[in-house]
C-alpha cells in the first residue's frame, strides 16, 4: 500500500519544473497533481468469483428477498470508488428462497443442465394464469464461466373461475440462457443477454374440457450490464458488505432499466429508477426496490425445527400409484391427515394422533383408486391447510 507523501517529498518534486512559458508550467502543474494523488491510498477494489456464488448457493442456504414498496428515491452514489447507504430501506413484503440440489427438484428433467435450485412458494397472481395459483416454484441456474438463468417452473394448483380448483404446472424458459452475472465480475466488467423468455400454464382434468394448455406471448429481452463502482454498501440493520455497482441498460433504447448492487456475501439492492441518471439520488419507481440481506442458512427449512406449520405439495404430482406427502410441524401438534375425493368422501386416513415436531413423510398409494383429482388436508392444533393432487393411470 502506498503512503500519504511528506511536505519534502512533494517540495522535491515541485523543484523539477523547468522553464518559464505557460505550455510548461501547465504541463509540469498536471504532473504534480499526479504524483501527489497518487501518494494517497486507493481503496481496494473486489471481484466476485464464482467461488463467492457457489459458496452462497450450497443447498440449506436461505436468500431473503425483500420488497421495499414505499422508498421512491436512493442514494445510488457515483462512479469509481464509492459507497452506497441503504440503511433506511423498508422491509414491507419477504420471500424467502431456499437453496436445493436440482437433482432433487421435480423439473428437473426440464433444467438438466442446472447446478443450482431456488425454492420458494407459489401463491396469488401469475400473468396468463385464469385465477390464484398455489404450490412451489424453483428457480434453476447454471454456474461456470458465468451465472445463466434457464428459467423456473412450479407445481401446484390453479383456480378456474366459476368452476374449481385443479393440479397445475407453470414453467418460464428463456432461450438462449439469460446470462446473470459474468464471473469473475470487477470494476469496468461488462456483458450483455440477448434471449427470449417465454411461459406456459398446464390446467389438469377440467370438467368438460381435459387438459388445459396456456402458452404465454414470448418476450424478447437484449440488454447491456456493466460494473462501473465499488465499495461499500450499508443496509437495513447496519451491516456493511463490500459490494460492486452493475448498471442495467436496454441495447436498444440506451435507457438504464435498473441498478444492481451485489457484495461478495451475497447481500444485495436491486431498483429500476424514474429518471435516467448515473450518480447521486434520483426518483425511484414505487415497489421495485428490493434488497437481500447475505445469504444464511436458516432453520425454517431444517427438517428438525420448521417455523411454521407447512403442508407441501405431494411429489410426484401426477403420480401413479404412489406419491409422498410432506408435512412440517413447528412444535408437538395432534395430527390428522385425511385423503378425499371430489365429494367430499374420506378415503384414507393416513396420520391421526400426536406427532413431534419437525419433518413428516408419508407415501400414499392410490392403487385401488380411479383416475382423477384427489385432495388431502392436514390438521394440525388450529392449522388446517388442503392441497389437490391428481393421479393419472
Amino acid at each position: 500500500m502506498m503512503r500519504a507523501c511528506s511536505h519534502s517529498q512533494l517540495q522535491r518534486k515541485q523543484r523539477t519544473i523547468k522553464g518559464g512559458i505557460m505550455k510548461t508550467l501547465v504541463r509540469n502543474f498536471l504532473i504534480i497533481a499526479a504524483l501527489a494523488s497518487a501518494c494517497i491510498p486507493a481503496r481496494a477494489q473486489i471481484t466476485i468469483t464464482a467461488d463467492d456464488v457457489n459458496a452462497k448457493l450450497t443447498p440449506g442456504n436461505i436468500v431473503h428477498n425483500i420488497q421495499d414498496t414505499t422508498t421512491i428515491s436512493a442514494n445510488i452514489g457515483t462512479t469509481g470508488a464509492t459507497a452506497w447507504d441503504f440503511s433506511g430501506l423498508l422491509a414491507d413484503v419477504t420471500t424467502n428462497l431456499a437453496s436445493v440440489d436440482p437433482a432433487t427438484t421435480p423439473f428437473f428433467s426440464f433444467f438438466p443442465s442446472a447446478t443450482h435450485a431456488l425454492k420458494t412458494s407459489l401463491s396469488g397472481s401469475i400473468p396468463g394464469a385464469p385465477g390464484p395459483v398455489s404450490g412451489d416454484l424453483y428457480l434453476y441456474l447454471v454456474l461456470g464461466t458465468d451465472l445463466l438463468n434457464p428459467g423456473q417452473m412450479g407445481g401446484g394448483t390453479v383456480t378456474v373461475p366459476g368452476t374449481g380448483t385443479f393440479p397445475g404446472e407453470i414453467r418460464f424458459r428463456n432461450a438462449p440462457f439469460d446470462t446473470t452475472y459474468a464471473l469473475p465480475s470487477t470494476l469496468g466488467t461488462q456483458w450483455g443477454s440477448s434471449y427470449t423468455s417465454n411461459d406456459t400454464i398446464w390446467i389438469h382434468n377440467v370438467p368438460f374440457l381435459g387438459d388445459i394448455t396456456l402458452p404465454g406471448n414470448p418476450a424478447n429481452h437484449s440488454l447491456n450490464y456493466a460494473v462501473d463502482a465499488y465499495g461499500s454498501m450499508t443496509i437495513p440493520g447496519g451491516s456493511v458488505h463490500n459490494a460492486l455497482r452493475i448498471k442495467k441498460t436496454d441495447r436498444g433504447s440506451g435507457t438504464i432499466v435498473g441498478w444492481i448492487f451485489l457484495a461478495k456475501d451475497g447481500a444485495s439492492v436491486q431498483l429500476t429508477p424514474a429518471e435516467q441518471a448515473d450518480n447521486g439520488t434520483i426518483a425511484v419507481q414505487r415497489t421495485s426496490i428490493t434488497w437481500s440481506p447475505a445469504f444464511t442458512t436458516d432453520v425454517a427449512e431444517s427438517p428438525a425445527a420448521p417455523r411454521t406449520f407447512t403442508l407441501a405439495q405431494n411429489y410426484p404430482n401426477p403420480f401413479n400409484p404412489s406419491t409422498t406427502i410432506t408435512y412440517r410441524l413447528p412444535e408437538a401438534a395432534d395430527v390428522t391427515l385425511e385423503i378425499y375425493d371430489q365429494l367430499g368422501r374420506t378415503i384414507a386416513i393416513l396420520e391421526h394422533g400426536k406427532k413431534d415436531a419437525g419433518e413428516h413423510h408419508i407415501t400414499f398409494n392410490g392403487s385401488g383408486l380411479s383416475s382423477g383429482i384427489y385432495f388431502y388436508r392436514l390438521r394440525a392444533d388450529s392449522f388446517v391447510q388442503t392441497r389437490a393432487m391428481l393421479l393419472v393411470k
